[in-house]
């Protein structure tokens, strides 16, 4: 799956391309998965994450909408029993709004440990630094704020995207793409920076017992 405009190659009402592959080598293309047409997501089908439950493809991904003076950004989830042909679900959104109200809050990150799902979504403090939030849910449908799971001591921009979280040898691996870090030498020149920190997550406590997100253990993926 694939951020994708299919009426040109400006940036416009992102959809979900979909392609599948049976060697990583040779692709072939499929209807979008998710398009733009509720009124949730009408201008936008931002990118989020998939997960497999009981034999069903779950896409979760962030709708926006934008008003006059404000932009509002919802997470939702479609279904699919092929593979191919996706239904959004009939409630959607999953999650109407942030706590904070703030419209910077997309892409869901869904994972399962333990008998729980746990999501965190990029978003945006009152003070205009960078910051994940936790959810928790048990059937995937109806999710919980748990807390602020980790935020930018203020030199880590203004919104954190696309995150991810997963535990490598051991320890957990926390990957986030920034915007708004100024440049420091050759480092941050990207129009928005991605890169990772090492940390120990605890899900029983919802919270990291050690990871601090700075520009000093900020490790960039890609220096473009």
């Amino acid at each position: 799956f694939y951020q994708y405009h299919s009426y040109n190659g400006a940036w416009g009402h992102m959809n979900w391309g979909h392609a599948v592959s049976k060697n990583l080598v040779d692709w072939i293309h499929y209807p979008s998965a998710l398009l733009p047409n509720d009124y949730y997501d009408r201008h936008g089908c931002f990118a989020g994450s998939t997960i497999v439950n009981r034999n069903f493809l779950m896409l979760f991904y962030t709708g926006r909408i934008l008003a006059e003076k404000e932009t509002y950004e919802t997470q939702n989830v479609a279904v699919s029993g092929d593979g191919v042909f996706f239904q959004k679900y009939l409630y959607n959104p999953i999650i109407r709004q942030s706590p904070n109200g703030l419209g910077e809050f997309r892409n869901p990150k869904v994972w399962r440990f333990a008998r729980r799902w746990y999501m965190i979504v990029g978003n945006t403090s009152t003070k205009r630094r960078g910051q994940l939030l936790l959810y928790t849910s048990e059937d995937l449908f109806n999710w919980n704020f748990n807390n602020t799971l980790v935020t930018s001591y203020g030199d880590m921009g203004y919104i954190w995207e696309n995150p991810d979280l997963f535990e490598l040898d051991g320890m957990h691996v926390l990957i986030i793409s920034v915007q708004g870090m100024e440049l420091d030498g050759w480092r941050f020149r990207n129009l928005c920076q991605t890169g990772y920190v090492i940390g120990h997550f605890n899900h029983y406590k919802g919270r990291f017992d050690d990871i601090e997100v700075s520009i000093a253990t900020f490790n960039q993926l890609d220096y473009g």
